[in-house]
């Protein structure tokens, strides 16, 4: 059953800065382990944060004037995602309006189950876009000229029914979200006198004295309800001391869970410390070796120009494959902190309560099969990536794309004339699943919801995401775990092809294809030869390289254009094709040149049919993107 809670307070001066960091546990309330999520919006650039907003309102308000108003609320057990929740209400009620703090608490109930609640605290001043310092911010606001006075205090937050009418605002959001929700009072419900509030128990309980008076008035109600609720007295006594029993277990189950988490956490975290200074003596003493053989080799006076640098890159391949294994095992216990933190702790409650429930216990099974009820059913299906905090707003003419907009605000993004995206605000869903598609997909999202995503859709479509952001160098992290670490070894093996390539390119002209030198030893030849055939099994082998430069040449073949090979130089053109590992540019003059989509930087891209100037500086490019244009080639 959802809790019934929606209450309405208000803050005199003195108070703000101290409830602020109250409600986000901050300062001196800084142990307080219930507080799950704190965001400060709309706050004026004077203000480093919501504490010290609200510590200004307390200095510069009048005598007797309020710093802040706040709703605290209930978020209903059935909501899978409170955080959401929260923060969709706080923008239908407030949007750009107020300044505003709002903070998530999660902690145990009586119930033995979860209370989840949020604070939404706000100052009655209304935002009207003139930029004001703080001192001016707090003043009587002038009505004739504005940008004289300070921010005026919305009205209606001291109408006579306010407080009514809100608590109707949040049944009706409530019951958009699946959730129906009577704030109405005990007596306008036909219930009776309320229970009074008793508050915690702690250490200045025993000296309250009407603490008892308000315990008998409660029991003396229960009792009262139970025997005006029909039926045999002791069938009411009987379900109310089952229902006391379920509530004990169930706050017994969650505490244990609650205590297996926070011990397995803190062994992690000390596993961590141990592991970080692991690897950073690993690593030192692996750059040590380096450096002193690669002082031996250039202090060698029997090695030729290019035999130093075969041998050079032979050693800084085996540095770089030495230190990738030794950060692959810091990463893997990292990760597994991450997903400790981050991860949506229900289903790990779900499967504790499984293993009781298999013993046999009944107020396990029931949780169970509250916890199935209300998850979520995602589509599995469909191709798209999804939101797990914010959403910015984004500009779709941002991105060099055509695309259309509906009357609902939908957003389509075309490539080559063809949808392939679709943007519904919450979620990026793909139409296509090709590289160009992918990569566009990922890189929208990214700007929309930051870099955590998750994704959703069959297995191979979120494996070829992995590998597109891979390839593209995009910063992006996935919430699901493997998907993560299938694209860091997607890095590491793209990493280390470059790298074999570089050392292949310095054997060939030396002549010496992995052939015994003095240079070379054999232990080296072995690693250089696992490395190959680690490629050749993952697919990337230098011949797709070469067939990917010769689908570009074939393709200024056809236009009868000839093709050159890039230098250091600027070459200003439009893209006309783009193939695994090259794209193709139109210089103008029946010329073309190929560039490497490897040496590109990942936040920058070649798209087809894009006006780009590509300068090589020591056979590095850079890219300036210009408008979309067409070639004229026959």
């Amino acid at each position: 059953m959802a809790s019934q809670h929606f209450s309405v307070k208000n803050g005199k001066i003195g108070r703000g800065q101290k409830h602020a960091s109250y409600i986000a546990g901050q300062g001196r309330y800084a142990e307080k382990a219930d507080v799950i999520f704190v965001a400060d919006v709309n706050m004026p650039s004077w203000a480093r944060d919501g504490a010290d907003f609200f510590g200004v309102a307390d200095r510069m308000e009048r005598d007797n004037g309020r710093t802040y108003t706040e709703f605290e609320f209930a978020i209903p057990r059935e909501i899978v995602d409170p955080i959401a929740y929260a923060k969709e209400f706080a923008v239908e009620t407030l949007a750009s309006n107020h300044p505003y703090r709002l903070a998530v608490h999660d902690k145990q109930a009586s119930d033995g189950g979860r209370n989840v609640h949020a604070h939404l605290m706000f100052t009655e001043r209304k935002l009207d876009g003139i930029n004001r310092d703080a001192d001016q911010f707090f003043r009587r606001a002038n009505s004739k000229s504005p940008h004289k006075g300070g921010a005026a205090k919305d009205r209606k937050w001291h109408e006579k029914h306010m407080v009514e009418n809100m608590r109707k605002t949040y049944s009706i959001f409530a019951k958009l979200h699946g959730v129906d929700l009577d704030l109405r009072s005990n007596l306008a419900k036909g219930l009776g006198e309320a229970e009074p509030k008793i508050g915690p128990v702690h250490g200045r309980t025993e000296k309250n004295s009407n603490r008892s008076n308000l315990v008998s008035k409660v029991e003396n109600l229960r009792n009262n309800r139970m025997d005006d609720g029909g039926g045999d007295v002791l069938d009411n006594k009987l379900r109310h001391e089952l229902e006391k029993h379920s509530k004990e277990r169930r706050k017994q189950l969650w505490m244990t869970f609650h205590k297996q988490r926070s011990d397995n956490y803190l062994r992690l975290t000390e596993e961590l410390k141990v592991s970080y200074s692991y690897q950073k003596q690993k690593i030192e003493l692996i750059k040590s070796t380096y450096v002193k053989r690669r002082s031996d080799i250039k202090n060698n006076p029997g090695l030729k120009y290019v035999e130093r640098r075969a041998a050079i890159s032979i050693a800084n391949m085996e540095r770089i494959t030495q230190e990738l294994e030794v950060k692959a095992e810091f990463e893997a216990i990292r990760d597994v902190i991450k997903i400790e933190q981050k991860e949506h702790y229900f289903e790990k409650y779900r499967l504790f309560l499984e293993g009781y429930a298999k013993q046999g216990d009944e107020v396990a099974k029931a949780e169970v099969m509250r916890l199935v009820k209300n998850r979520p059913k995602l589509n599995l299906e469909q191709n798209s990536i999804l939101t797990t905090g914010s959403i910015n707003k984004l500009n779709p003419a941002a991105f060099n794309l055509k695309f259309e907009i509906n009357r609902g605000g939908l957003v389509t993004y075309k490539i080559r004339g063809v949808d392939v995206i679709k943007d519904t605000g919450k979620q990026v869903d793909l139409l296509k699943t090709d590289a160009l598609t992918v990569e566009a997909a990922l890189k929208l999202a990214q700007a929309k919801f930051g870099n955590k995503l998750t994704l959703s859709g069959p297995r191979e479509f979120q494996e070829r995401a992995a590998l597109v952001a891979a390839q593209k160098g995009l910063r992006v992290e996935f919430t699901d775990h493997s998907i993560n670490q299938l694209m860091n070894k997607y890095k590491g093996e793209l990493e280390m092809q470059r790298h074999l390539e570089m050392v292949e390119k310095h054997l060939l002209r030396a002549g010496k294809q992995l052939k015994t030198t003095d240079a070379i030893g054999q232990s080296t030849q072995v690693v250089i030869r696992q490395n190959v055939h680690l490629r050749n099994d993952q697919k990337y082998l230098l011949n797709n390289f070469e067939i990917s430069f010769n689908d570009a040449k074939r393709v200024a073949e056809s236009y009868g254009f000839e093709f050159i090979k890039p230098g250091n130089s600027s070459y200003s053109g439009t893209v006309i094709e783009i193939t695994a590992h090259h794209a193709v540019q139109y210089l103008g003059r029946n010329r073309v040149v190929i560039h490497e989509l490897a040496k590109i930087n990942g936040d920058q891209s070649l798209i087809k049919g894009a006006k780009v100037e590509v300068s090589y500086v020591n056979q590095k490019p850079i890219i300036k993107i210009g408008q979309s244009h067409k070639p004229n080639t026959r």
